[in-house]
C-alpha cells in the first residue's frame, strides 16, 4: 500500500500545479473518453440485439421436417431373424478379412 499512497500523493501534488483551465480540459478529456466508451459499448449491444431480433422474429417460417423416411437408416434388414449361415461373410470366423485377427 505504501507504493499506492505515494502514487496518489504524487498525483495530488501534480494536480495542484495545474491551472484551472488545464484542470477543466483534463476533466473534459476524461468525460469525452468515458462517453465514447459508453457509446461504443451501447452500439455493440444494440447491433447484437437487432441481429438476434431479426434471426428470431423476422425469419421466414420453416417447413416441417419430412417424416416419411425418417427411420429408413434405423430399420432392421429383411433377414434379421434368420440364423447366420455359411454364405455369410463372418460365418468362417473372419478368415477372409485381413484386418481381423485370426482365432489362432
Amino acid at each position: 500500500m505504501d507504493g499506492l499512497s505515494r502514487l496518489l500523493a504524487a498525483a495530488t501534488a501534480a494536480d495542484e500545479f495545474l491551472t484551472p483551465k488545464a484542470r477543466s480540459l483534463y476533466r473534459l478529456l476524461l468525460l469525452t473518453a468515458g462517453v465514447l466508451l459508453g457509446v461504443f459499448i451501447l452500439t455493440i449491444l444494440v447491433v447484437r440485439g437487432l441481429r438476434r431480433y431479426r434471426e428470431t422474429y423476422l425469419r421466414a417460417t420453416r417447413k416441417p421436417t419430412p417424416s416419411e423416411d425418417v427411420w429408413t437408416q434405423h430399420r432392421l434388414p429383411e433377414d434379421w431373424d434368420q440364423p447366420a449361415g455359411p454364405e455369410d461373410d463372418h460365418a468362417d470366423g473372419g478368415q477372409d478379412d485381413p484386418d481381423r485377427p485370426s482365432g489362432e
